[in-house]
């Protein structure tokens, strides 16, 4: 099964990782991790640097849970 998992930096983010865990404990689940940049902020660098490091450590907190 895949999920996409829409996150916006934002305390909602647990909401929809707590239950890509909970779908996850019936079936095995592919993870994937999307956050959307606005254009103007996507010409600079460091937004989608900060973005970029935001998924990596979801990411890889979910790798540790399962």
């Amino acid at each position: 099964m895949l999920v996409i998992a829409a996150l916006d930096m934002s305390e909602r983010d647990r909401l929809v990782l707590d239950q890509c865990r909970h779908i996850a404990a019936g079936a095995p689940l592919q993870v994937k991790l999307l956050h959307v940049v606005s254009l103007p902020k996507s010409l600079l660098p460091g937004n989608m640097r900060e973005a970029a490091a935001y998924l990596d450590t979801v990411r890889a907190h979910l790798n540790e849970s399962g």
